[in-house]
Parts: C-alpha cells; sequence; structure tokens
C-alpha cells in the first residue's frame, strides 16, 4: 500500500481508505443505506483493509445511526494508535428537530456520542458534514471545533463538502483556518471539482475523495434496474443522470481495464491521478470488496492517453445528455 500525507495535518494515511457508509446497514432510522449486512461480513472487511495495509477509515454518526461507527470500535480494539479514524457530524440522525442544529452544544453531544461508539477518548480527523458557510457563521462551527482540538478531543478538523464554490470558500479561509483537510466527490463523472480541488490542495488543504465508483453505478456491475436504494435515495436521482453513469461505465469499460487492472480498480486510479488527493474512499462492504477496491495502488498507472481518452468521453456524453450532474441528482446541490 501507498501512503501520501494528509494535507498539513501531517497524518501519514493509506492513499486508498476504508468508506464505511454501506457497513453501517439498513438499522431501523436511518433514511439511506446500501442494503443489508452482516456485522460479521463487515467487521472481516474492515480486517481485510487492514492486512492489505489500509491505516485509514472514513465514517459519520448518520451511517447507519452510529452502527457504522459501533462496529469500527469493535475493529479498533488493540490497535487504535495505528489507524487514522475520520468521523463526521452534520446530518444530526436524531428525531428531537433541537438536536438537528450545529450549535456548540450539539457538537459537542455528536462528538461524545461518536467516542462512545467508537470506544476512544480522541477523534483523529472530526469532519463537519456538508455545512453551508452561512451556517457555519451562524452557529460558530469553526470556533467549536478548535476548542474541541485544543481540549485534545479531535486531533485536526475538517469538512465535506458540495460543489467547487465551497471547495474554494474553504481554501480561501472563508471557514476560518480551523480546517485542515476538505473531502469531495472526484471520479470520471464530476470534472466541475477539478480545479478548484487542485486549489484546495495548493493552498494545503488534504484532499479526501469520496464517490469514486458514482455510489457503485460507475462500476459497471449497475444497469440501473436494481431494487430502490442509496443510490436512488441520495436526493430523487435523475433517472437521465443514471443512464449517463451507466453509459459511461459501459464507454471507458472498453479501454480502461486490463490485464491487471479491472474497470474498477482504473476509476479509483483515475481519482489518485487526476487530482491532487491524499486519499481515495471508496465504499466497502465485503472482504471481496476491499481486495478489489484495495488492489487499485498495485494495479497499472493510467496513461496520459487513458485520462485524455477519460475526458473525451466526458466531453461527447456531455453533448448527448445536455449536462452531467456532479451528484447525478435533481438538484441544486453541487453547481458552481
Amino acid at each position: 500500500m501507498n501512503h501520501r500525507i494528509l494535507g498539513r495535518t501531517g497524518l501519514r494515511v493509506s492513499e486508498i481508505g476504508f468508506g464505511a457508509w454501506a457497513i453501517g446497514g439498513q438499522q431501523e432510522g436511518a433514511r439511506r443505506s446500501y442494503g443489508p449486512t452482516d456485522d460479521r461480513v463487515s467487521l472481516a472487511a474492515l480486517e481485510r483493509a487492514w492486512e492489505l495495509g489500509g491505516n485509514f477509515i472514513d465514517t459519520a454518526d448518520a451511517y447507519g445511526v452510529g452502527h457504522s461507527e459501533t462496529l469500527i470500535g469493535q475493529f479498533l480494539a488493540g490497535r487504535r494508535d495505528r489507524v487514522i479514524v475520520a468521523t463526521k457530524f452534520g446530518h444530526f440522525p436524531f428525531a428531537d428537530p433541537a438536536r438537528r442544529i450545529p450549535t456548540p452544544d450539539n457538537i459537542r453531544f455528536c462528538l461524545e456520542e461518536s467516542l462512545r461508539r467508537l470506544g476512544t477518548d480522541y477523534i483523529d480527523l472530526y469532519q463537519c458534514h456538508e455545512c453551508p458557510l452561512v451556517t457555519a457563521q451562524a452557529y460558530d462551527v469553526p470556533g467549536t471545533m478548535e476548542k474541541l482540538r485544543a481540549e485534545g478531543k479531535i486531533r485536526h478538523a475538517g469538512i465535506s463538502v458540495y460543489g467547487a464554490n465551497q471547495i474554494r470558500q474553504v481554501a480561501r479561509g472563508d471557514f476560518g483556518t480551523v480546517f485542515a483537510t476538505i473531502q469531495e466527490s472526484y471520479n470520471v463523472t464530476t470534472r466541475l471539482f477539478r480545479a478548484a480541488l487542485h486549489e484546495a490542495a495548493a493552498a494545503g488543504l488534504g484532499v479526501i475523495v469520496r464517490e469514486p465508483l458514482g455510489n457503485g453505478l460507475l462500476s459497471g456491475r449497475w444497469t440501473g434496474r436494481e431494487d430502490w436504494d442509496a443510490r436512488h435515495a441520495r436526493g430523487i436521482r435523475a433517472s437521465d443522470q443514471t443512464a449517463m453513469r451507466v453509459e459511461f461505465a459501459r464507454r471507458v469499460g472498453e479501454f480502461l481495464p486490463g490485464p491487471r487492472r479491472s474497470l474498477v480498480q482504473a476509476l479509483i486510479r483515475f481519482s489518485l491521478q487526476d487530482v491532487p488527493a491524499s486519499v481515495v474512499i471508496p465504499g466497502c462492504k465485503t472482504p471481496v470488496q476491499v481486495e478489489e477496491n484495495f488492489g487499485a495502488t498495485d494495479s497499472p498507472p493510467l496513461s496520459a492517453s487513458d485520462l485524455a481518452a477519460v475526458h473525451q468521453v466526458h466531453a461527447e456524453l456531455l453533448r448527448t445528455f445536455g449536462h452531467i450532474h456532479p451528484y447525478a441528482m435533481d438538484s441544486a446541490l453541487g453547481l458552481e
């Protein structure tokens, strides 16, 4: 496994990390999931990632209403100091409306709950889960994060964002200086964010890339006819954008895979190469998925002609479909 430095945090992280949304499963109260899970399989997936050199895990309190964190807490026993744990607050999976506002008290409540589930007394990277600038300023979210860091409850603060405008706001320091990392989707369909992510890295931010496989829609295994799950439930999944991603996977599947590189591995390599990512976090649900995802680190890099061909497919499908929304949903999220 290759390792990279996570921006100005100085943390040395595996270039491929464990995206832990899926292992949260279909818990009661969870609005979004990737279908049913078996906790034994989920724990085996975490173990396999560790065996393959993965030391970075990204989760959130909203994933399975805390269940993802609980499983990670079990996995961490005996190896806490060797694993970089990133979790998030901000989607507030609580019934009480008063708990869904990012006040200092609510953020502290979320942190203490995450610490309890993870079985630890500190978080390596505590991330704000998609918080608009106006909200962050209204409730002084950066100030709360500064205090938590000073108290030693979190080592570093990060923010998960939607869109190039938010990326640039964080890079410029509009959110203050406490946030050392930024997390955004980047894959073959999201060229809209490319320039902004380069700017973020130039500003010293660690770049965490989520959704390198487009929520699985780019894996070549999705036809658009599967059961309703998170790939549709994130907003209202636009049928034309789902179809575009299926076609995108078919097109790049004609030239990106090779004897030592599957389509999935090629897509992960694209996210590692096309932007200055510190770590890419494909979703992991089973040991088999982990082995393929983490195998990307040893797969042949994409050539300049490979990258050019991917961008050519993007341009052609943009003309065919009229637009490529970064999140494939009928929403203003993520637009410039």
